[in-house]
Formats: C-alpha cells, sequence, structure tokens
C-alpha cells in the first residue's frame, strides 16, 4: 500500500477512536438522564474495556427499548463480521436489513411519537425490506423521545465500534504483513550477498531498503556503485563464456538503473562463477520483488507469492501470471484471435496478455481461457487452487455481501472512480479486462475510460459452453457472478490449499 493510504490509514484510526470515546460518554450521560427523569435505576450496558466493544450488548440494549416504546415490538440483530444489520416485527411478518456503515441513523418527531430512520448515505437503495424491497428509507415507531435518542446514539456507536474494528483489523494485517515481507527481504539479502563472497570475482555487497525499494550493489573495494528501483526491474540469468551473468534489466526500456561509471543505464549484470549460485540469486531476488518475475521460475512449487488473509481464507495478493503448469509442461501462448478461436473450439489451454501486450501484462497478469484452469496438469502452483464458485461466495459474504464486496476487494489507486480506503480487503482487484470469445479485448483501465472492469474464473462449469467468473465493475461497489463463455480470457486469483 502507498504512503498515502499508511497516513490515511492512521489519520483515520485516530478520528474513529476520538469519535467512539465520544459516543460511548455521550449515551453513558443519556443513559444517566434517562433514569434520573423516569426515577428508575438503569444499568450499565457496555463493558467497561472498550478494547473489545460488546455488539451483542449494545444489540440488547436497543431491543429493550424496543419492548417498551416500539407499538410492534422490533427485534433487532447485528453480524459485526458483516456488518449487516436485520430486523423483524414481533409477528416476524415484516424483515428488514442493511449494512449498517451504509446508512444514517437519526430520530424525527412524527406528531406524538419519534421515528428512528435508516436513510441511504449514497444513491443507491441500500436497504431490503419484504413489504418495499429495495428502499433508501426505513424507520421504526418510538413512543419516546429519550428512548428513540438513547436507540439512535447506540446505533452510532455501534457504527463507530465496527470501523474501528475494521480498520484496526486491516491495519494489523498490512503491518503484519509489512514485518513479515521485510523480514523475508532482508534474509534473501543476506543470502545473496554470501552467494557473493563466494562465487562472484568482485566481491559485490547489495542492501535493500523496502520503505523506499531501493537495490544497492557495490564492488568489494567500493569502486562501483549502482543503484535500481526494485519494482522496475527484472532479475535473470544468462551464460558469459565459463561463468554467468545475474543480469538486473530495466523493464520499460528506460534506462532505470544508476551506475557510478556509466550514469543512467538500460541494465547491469553481476558476475558468477556457478551457475546454481546465479540462479539461487535470481530466485532470492524474485522472493523480494515476486511481480517482477513469477514465471521465470519453472518449478512453480518454490515460487514465492505475494499473499493476503481475509477471514479464514488466505488468497494470493496479485493475479496468476505462470507460463508452466504444475508439472512443467508450457502453456501455449496465443497472441490472434483465429489461433485464440481455434484453441477454445479444440478445448485447448491458452494464455495471453492483454492486448498481446507484455507491459499489461506485468501490472495485471496473464488472461487464461478455461480449458487453461481446468487443465489436469494444474494450472495453480503447488500449494494453491483455482477457487470454487463456494470459495468465491465465501470471501464476498464476509466481505459484506454482493451489494459490497466489490468496493473492498478493489485495489485503491487504479479505477477511474476513487475506490474507498476504510474497510479494503487488500485483495487488490486491479481492472484488467478480458479477451472475448472472437479474441477482441476490452474494458482494461485505461486513462480516460469510465468503464472497466475485473473477470476472475470460478473452478466450476455451467455448462458444456459456460463457466462461472466473478465480475467487478468500475464505480459500483457489487461484486457480481454470472456465466461466461470458456472461451473467454480472463484473470485467475489462487486461494491456498
Amino acid at each position: 500500500m502507498n504512503k498515502r493510504v499508511n497516513i490515511a490509514f492512521l489519520i483515520a484510526i485516530c478520528f474513529v477512536i476520538v469519535s467512539f470515546y465520544t459516543n460511548l460518554t455521550f449515551a453513558q450521560k443519556t443513559s444517566s438522564r434517562a433514569s434520573s427523569s423516569s426515577g428508575t435505576q438503569s444499568k450499565k450496558v457496555e463493558k467497561t474495556d472498550t478494547d473489545k466493544y460488546d455488539f451483542d450488548a449494545a444489540v440488547k440494549y436497543i431491543n429493550q427499548r424496543c419492548v417498551m416504546y416500539d407499538p410492534y415490538v422490533r427485534k433487532f440483530s447485528y453480524n459485526d463480521k458483516t456488518d449487516i444489520l436485520t430486523w423483524v416485527n414481533k409477528d416476524g411478518d415484516i424483515t428488514c436489513s442493511c449494512t449498517l456503515s451504509d446508512v444514517s441513523v437519526k430520530a424525527e418527531k412524527s406528531g406524538s411519537d419519534y421515528l428512528v430512520q435508516f436513510k441511504c448515505t449514497k444513491d443507491s437503495k441500500c436497504i431490503e425490506c419484504n413489504y418495499g424491497g429495495a428502499t433508501k428509507l426505513s424507520s421504526i415507531t418510538i413512543k419516546d423521545k429519550t428512548a428513540a435518542d438513547e436507540i439512535v446514539t447506540k446505533f452510532i456507536s455501534i457504527q463507530v465500534a465496527y470501523l474501528v474494528q475494521s480498520i484496526s483489523a486491516n491495519l494489523k494485517t498490512y503491518l503484519d504483513n509489512s514485518k513479515t515481507s521485510s523480514n523475508d527481504a532482508q534474509k534473501s539479502i543476506i543470502r545473496i550477498n554470501e552467494l557473493c563472497k563466494e562465487y562472484d570475482p568482485y566481491k559485490r555487497t547489495f542492501s535493500y531498503t523496502p520503505s523506499t525499494k531501493i537495490l544497492k550493489w557495490v564492488s568489494g573495494d567500493g569502486s562501483i556503485t549502482c543503484t535500481a528501483n526494485i519494482s522496475e526491474i527484472d532479475a535473470v540469468t544468462e551464460p558469459s563464456g565459463s561463468n554467468y551473468y545475474v543480469t538486473f534489466k530495466c523493464k520499460d526500456g528506460s534506462k532505470c538503473v544508476e551506475s557510478s561509471y556509466s550514469g543512467k543505464t538500460k541494465e547491469s549484470a553481476i558476475t558468477l562463477t556457478s551457475k546454481s549460485a546465479a540462479e539461487e540469486i535470481v530466485k532470492e531476488f524474485n522472493k523480494i520483488a515476486p511481480q517482477n518475475n513469477i514465471t521465470s521460475l519453472k518449478t512453480t512449487g518454490s515460487d514465492i507469492y505475494n499473499t493476503v488473509k481475509i477471514g479464514k481464507q488466505e488468497w494470493m495478493g496479485i493475479n496468476l501470471d505462470v507460463e508452466y503448469f504444475r508439472n512443467g509442461d508450457m502453456i501455449p501462448r496465443v497472441t490472434t484471435n483465429e489461433e485464440w478461436v481455434r484453441a477454445g473450439k479444440e478445448h485447448k489451454p491458452a494464455w495471453c496478455y492483454y492486448g498481446n501486450e507484455t507491459a499489461t501484462g506485468r501490472k495485471y497478469g496473464k488472461l487464461y481461457n478455461w480449458y487453461a484452469v481446468t487443465d489436469k496438469r494444474g494450472l495453480a502452483p503447488k500449494g494453491w487452487h483455482i477457487p470454487t464458485k463456494r470459495e468465491w461466495a465465501n470471501l464476498i459474504s464476509y466481505l459484506g455481501g454482493e451489494s459490497a464486496a466489490g468496493e473492498r476487494m478493489k485495489e485503491v489507486d487504479s479505477w477511474f472512480k476513487e475506490v474507498k480506503t476504510f474497510g479494503n480487503s487488500f485483495f487488490n482487484a486491479l481492472p484488467g479486462g478480458f479477451r472475448y470469445n472472437d479474441g477482441t479485448f476490452d474494458y482494461i483501465g485505461e486513462r480516460g475510460k469510465s468503464y472497466y472492469c475485473a473477470t476472475f474464473w470460478a473452478s466450476e462449469d455451467m455448462a458444456d459452453e459456460k463457466g462461472w467468473y466473478i465480475f467487478l465493475a468500475n464505480g459500483n461497489e457489487t461484486a457480481g457472478s454470472s456465466e461466461v463463455n470458456k472461451i473467454d480470457g480472463l484473470s485467475v486469483r489462487c486461494i491456498k490449499d
């Protein structure tokens, strides 16, 4: 995640924690006033340990007020894992639900009564009610003003507590991943330096700064110094007479490597006297920057991937970008429209980059047809598999259901319409588009286009010519699923076994 998002998280945490305590204090004062005016004793409902907000106790408090002051005796329930609020009448004939963070809650006078209103905070109809379908507004009737105010205060405290919980969980995941990545990077640098000390005639020494992504290496006598941004280079092994080069090449063709002896250059190399040492250095380099060159390793069982834990699931943090099946067989790359259609009709596996451009592949990964995804030789690396429809459904449910999960699955900086940072899962879906069954391409996230999407295969098929897929669209918070032609080219995101 970039520095701007990190700062936003820290500011947001400070804000919501202050708001959280403010709301709790207000709730306590309101409750105290209510007990004084009625001559009754009120019991404290929240736990004194505010590190763990008691959602059940808060909902119980609301339901007690409804029993006393709501003619229809509404009963509420709340799931703090999905942020779904549900309420029913005492006879159970009317049920409404909404994502609590998507609504504003307030009390308004209505004749001699008071309405506790739930109103969508966005333009869409975000409240589902059995009697009216999707709607922008729903309310409950309360006979007492103090009770209505207390219910509103309690709902606001739940909203704030959920926000604190969500941000804290995401930040913890991010910090844990950052810490682990930093430690792993230093282990890789140590190993690279061990190999250079033994097999590099010039005894190069490497260092790496995770916060800036700057890789630096110097000769043993300190006379030659090179630097590069690790996200802008690829490392490859190349023979050189009886020796082997580990070459660091600029990705986009620009001069992105800084060398003290030649200024900016497109590549730099170190010499190794051992082929296995050169290959191991490249492997360690790819552990630091796995997005750079995942496909360079044929032994997919040893590949290292960025991952993200969401609920009980662990997902790859980037789209799949392999060109070999798990058994080492090469997956055919298909570029022309005619070849793409022919491969699909013959039920043969195929992959491509969007627009057949390598540059897009570096960012979005490869697009695969259905027959590559389901090939018995295994498209997913060892320890991973193509997610089932149920596994996708579990992810979407955990992130708030179809109406909200799409927003929380997106990478925050790559979509035409700004993506919310709060509640983001770090699944980091990119708008990589897809390839039609006639071989043409569409809907990649290009500047100037207002509609584009991310599409992912599920492992089940629908019929002879159809498979399941998941899609996220620009400007839409939905995570949808439907059927698609098996010849189409879609992105793949793997889930851990």
